[in-house]
C-alpha cells in the first residue's frame, strides 16, 4: 500500500507548476513561499544531474524512510532557494 503525504505532494506539485512557465514577479515570491513551507515541514533538498538534465530532489523524512520527489530545474531555482535562505548540497551524478 502506497503512503501519500498530502502537504508534501501538493506542495512539491505547486512549486512544479510555478517553476514550469515564465517566472514572473509574483510567481517567484509565490515559489519562495512555497521552498520554505517545504523547508518548514522538514524537507531537504538536492541538485541531481542526469543525462537529460539537471533535477532538484526534494527529501521528505518518513517514519520508516524518505519520499523522493523531483523536479526538473533551471538557473533560476539556485537563486530562488538562496532566497528562501535553503543550502543545497552540490549536484551529483545520477545513473552512472
Amino acid at each position: 500500500m502506497t503512503v501519500r503525504y498530502p502537504k508534501f505532494e501538493d506542495l512539491v506539485i505547486r512549486l512544479g507548476y510555478l517553476l514550469e512557465g515564465g517566472l514572473t514577479r509574483k510567481s517567484e515570491k509565490a515559489a519562495v513561499r512555497t521552498l520554505k513551507k517545504l523547508r518548514k515541514i522538514g524537507c531537504r533538498f538536492m541538485f541531481a544531474e542526469s543525462g537529460i538534465g539537471v533535477f532538484l530532489w526534494i527529501i521528505k523524512p518518513t517514519g520508516g524512510g524518505e519520499v523522493h520527489r523531483s523536479i526538473p530545474a533551471s538557473g533560476t531555482v539556485e537563486n530562488l532557494l538562496r532566497r528562501a535562505g535553503i543550502h543545497v548540497r552540490a549536484a551529483n551524478s545520477v545513473g552512472r
